[in-house]
């Protein structure tokens, strides 16, 4: 069983007096089911939870067909689990593929003010499914979203206790390079962290052995079912636009203008036929957008050009397996400038996600453009990628002498060097850019 940072989430919500309905969101195969019910196996009482899949038991559904009383629908659950012990303050229901029963999302509300037993939704594709949703129970829910294993979830499944990341994360805060043996042995995990990803399936059946043909079979089987379940939750006529889309993202980030460009996913291809599928993609989690700002100074969010943005895939292994084995094969036996940069940005889009940084870039006529803006104890700075590493960088100086960004990172395989406002760290320091 993994180690998952979503256990300490779960705990201190199982522990709040008065909590609300939770649902867990995210894309398929990122381990929620796992997680949430390896929690409640742990944390309460034997026969003390109930567990539906929607999907898996359909007739469940029916269940909130009449009406959505809280206590109606609980009794319901009693006569479908006679072997379970519904106790009030003590037992769990647990609403899985809850995007495929929309009443039962509804419902969440009802249940938090019923406030007899913990509930928990988890759920795919939850980011279209609220869009057919008149009633939706704003203020009544509290929503985690999940991803893949993030680096640090990685090196715990490598074996790596929290005191040896702490060790790295004291190096960070005081910006004093590590020796170069413990420098390369994590640049080394932060590399096959790149190609292998962060999907739980494919980290544990790698770990075994070392295997990375299995790892990328596993990867494919992924990416085929994304593909396959465009079918049954997108509107029919726009499935085949929403693959297009999927399939052409490594043709954008190969270009040196890595911007989303429609006319790469078919000839003729533009805005109107092709917005409204790349935004299902995004509202469902599988793909991360990266918007341009036409100016880098806080608030970002108010500079955001809508014309102008980056797509990334949510975990860096599933990229990379689109590329293909020979590229993740590369990466692997330390080809860490594979495709064109591409992979970097992809690996550092889907970390800095699931540190809570929204993803912002800049770029100004083609010549001055820096990967990432991200904020950091409320500054501003600015985030380059290298694929080399170079004793100065040009961007970042620019950004700093000419524009309103105060500080700068760099991030590369060097060790931890400090040039006035520039700092450089290595690739696997990136787990400690929390948004604060």
């Amino acid at each position: 069983m993994l180690k998952r940072k979503i256990e300490q989430y779960l705990s201190n919500w199982k522990d709040r007096d008065k909590k609300k309905a939770l649902i867990i969101e995210g894309p398929k195969y990122i381990g929620k089911t796992t997680s949430v019910i390896d929690y409640a196996e742990r944390y309460y009482p034997k026969n003390h939870y109930v567990y539906i899949n929607f999907i898996q038991q359909p007739e469940m559904i029916e269940v909130f067909e009449p009406n959505l009383d809280a206590e109606r629908i609980f009794q319901s659950l009693k006569v479908y689990f006679p072997k379970k012990k519904l106790v009030k303050e003590k037992s769990l229901i647990i609403l899985d593929d809850i995007q495929v029963c929309h009443r039962a999302i509804i419902a969440l509300k009802s249940f938090t003010n019923y406030g007899a037993f913990d509930v928990i939704a988890i759920g795919s594709y939850l980011g279209n499914a609220y869009h057919e949703i008149t009633a939706f129970p704003v203020g009544y829910i509290e929503r985690y979203t999940m991803g893949s294993l993030d680096f640090e979830e990685f090196l715990w499944a490598n074996g790596y206790e929290e005191d040896m990341i702490s060790v790295l994360r004291d190096h960070f805060e005081r910006k004093e390079p590590l020796l170069k043996a413990t420098h390369n042995v994590f640049l080394n995990l932060f590399r096959e962290y790149m190609a292998i990803g962060g999907m739980p399936k494919v980290v544990q059946e790698y770990l075994v052995d070392r295997d990375f043909k299995l790892a990328y079979s596993i990867q494919e089987d992924i990416l085929e079912d994304y593909i396959t379940d465009v079918s049954k939750y997108c509107n029919k006529r726009e499935t085949k636009k929403v693959n297009e889309c999927f399939k052409s993202l490594p043709i954008h980030l190969y270009r040196d203008y890595k911007k989303f460009q429609y006319s790469n996913v078919s000839e003729g291809g533009r805005s109107s036929k092709y917005a409204s599928s790349v935004q299902w993609l995004i509202d469902a989690g599988v793909l991360l957008k990266a918007v341009n700002v036409e100016y880098p100074k806080k608030p970002l969010h108010t500079r955001m050009r809508s014309d102008a943005f980056k797509l990334y895939l949510h975990d860096p292994g599933l990229f990379v397996a689109m590329l293909g084995d020979e590229i993740q094969l590369e990466i692997l036996r330390g080809g860490m400038d594979a495709y064109n940069g591409a992979i970097f940005e992809s690996v550092m889009a889907s970390l800095l996600v699931k540190l809570g940084q929204t993803l912002y870039y800049f770029e100004r006529n083609s010549k001055l453009e820096v990967d990432f803006l991200i904020t950091l104890k409320r500054e501003l700075y600015a985030l380059e990628v290298k694929t080399a590493d170079h004793p100065k960088s040009k961007v970042l100086h620019s950004l700093i002498n000419n524009y309103d960004v105060p500080h700068g990172i760099k991030l590369g395989t060097n060790n931890i060097e400090v040039s006035d406002n520039i700092v450089t760290y290595p690739l696997y320091m990136v787990m400690f850019l929390q948004r604060s």
